[in-house]
């Protein structure tokens, strides 16, 4: 998606039918928003008869994240191989408390399932075990939220699943480096982060599944002036010189880790990339 804008005309982020799935068993001390629509049984952690792909993605994921069996997820009401025009069957949105130490503030981490081969029977990709399982990755997201956690926004799973219309559409994947033209606020509001750049993600490395490889990237929102530069040179370069860019701390706070370090400020949310 290079120099093309994902978000149709407007460069809205149109809002899918998603909705949310509530936790099959939610821990004693998870706030679990009185507003969550509990629209499916069919849970990722709790139903023996979860998908192979799935449970391999979940099964990383746990690794991860082993206190939460049963995150926070939105998924469609109408699934794809039924009709429905969102790939993704879930995005599941695990709280992460961050690293004082590292100076990484607490934040969702979304996680899309269903750009990868998740059923092995044809019912989305091509049936049995590939190199890469269906399109070989499935893309993340973290954004920054004070503790206690309220119920995350949706717009970033919104976002996700536009992204991977895109890559069903055409075809064309995503890899660490790339770059995505939006020309829109990514949360639908008047954010200054209106594109995207794509890295590794630093917590969850390919996975080898039942179907064939899955790598996971993690999206970050980046200004008109970074794609700019990314477009020139390097998206590893841009985010390199942005975790060692300081700008105003009024609307920038940085952050050391060992991949990229970056945190930036827009109306009382934070992209992050480490």
């Amino acid at each position: 998606m290079s120099g093309a804008s994902g978000s149709g005309g407007s460069g809205v982020v149109r809002n899918s039918a998603l909705s949310f799935v509530a936790p099959a068993q939610p821990s004693p001390d998870q706030d679990v928003p009185s507003n969550l629509q509990d629209t499916s049984k069919e849970q990722t952690g709790q139903d023996c008869l979860v998908p192979a792909g799935l449970k391999a993605l979940c099964d990383a994921c746990a690794k991860v994240y082993p206190d939460q069996p049963n995150p926070l997820q939105v998924t469609t009401r109408l699934k794809y191989w039924l009709g429905g025009q969102d790939p993704l069957d879930y995005i599941s949105m695990y709280w992460n408390p961050g690293s004082p130490d590292e100076h990484i503030p607490p934040h969702w981490h979304y996680i899309s399932f269903g750009l990868s081969d998740l059923h092995g029977d044809g019912r989305v990709h091509p049936a049995g075990w590939q190199a890469a399982a269906g399109y070989g990755l499935e893309l993340t997201l973290r954004l920054a939220a004070p503790p206690p956690p309220a119920a995350p926004p949706l717009w970033p799973a919104a976002l996700l699943q536009a992204l991977a219309r895109y890559v069903f559409a055409t075809g064309n994947k995503f890899y660490a480096g790339d770059h995505i033209s939006w020309h829109a606020p990514l949360d639908g509001g008047g954010s200054r982060l209106r594109h995207l750049l794509v890295a590794q993600d630093p917590q969850l490395p390919p996975t080898d599944g039942p179907f064939g490889t899955v790598n996971f990237l993690q999206l970050v929102g980046c200004t008109g002036r970074e794609l700019r530069a990314a477009q020139r040179g390097s998206g590893f370069d841009v985010l390199k010189l942005i975790s060692e860019d300081h700008r105003s701390e009024s609307y920038n706070t940085m952050f050391p880790t060992a991949l990229y370090a970056w945190v930036l400020k827009v109306d009382n949310e934070f992209w992050m990339v480490y």
